[in-house]
């Protein structure tokens, strides 16, 4: 018997890469928005990069939400292998992430 059950998580949650890859967890990346570029989190762009940004520019990047589209293109392939999907993202509070989501 298989496992049924695929945890996913935004890049908000900031695990370590040996929690992720123990655990098999998906990462949802928020976008980072940098002057006029947008860039998936911890995919095309690092916290070292941000800080760096920061440094040089005296600017802060601002994030965005996963879209809804994006959470279905991530939860797809799980669902169509019969898996339940458990998803970790940031408070509601913060970003619309959690709305997005639950809509996907």
């Amino acid at each position: 018997m298989g496992n049924h059950i695929k945890i996913t998580a935004d890049s908000t949650c900031d695990l370590s890469p040996d929690l992720i890859e123990k655990y098999d967890i998906f990462i949802t990346p928020l976008y980072i928005a940098k002057d006029d570029r947008t860039y998936k989190d911890g995919l095309e762009i690092a916290p070292d990069d941000i800080y760096d940004y920061f440094n040089r520019m005296g600017k802060v990047t601002k994030t965005s939400a996963v879209s809804v589209s994006d959470y279905i293109n991530y939860f797809k392939p799980f669902i169509d292998e019969g898996k339940t999907i458990i998803h970790i993202n940031i408070s509601d509070g913060f970003s619309s992430c959690y709305q997005n989501a639950c809509m996907a």
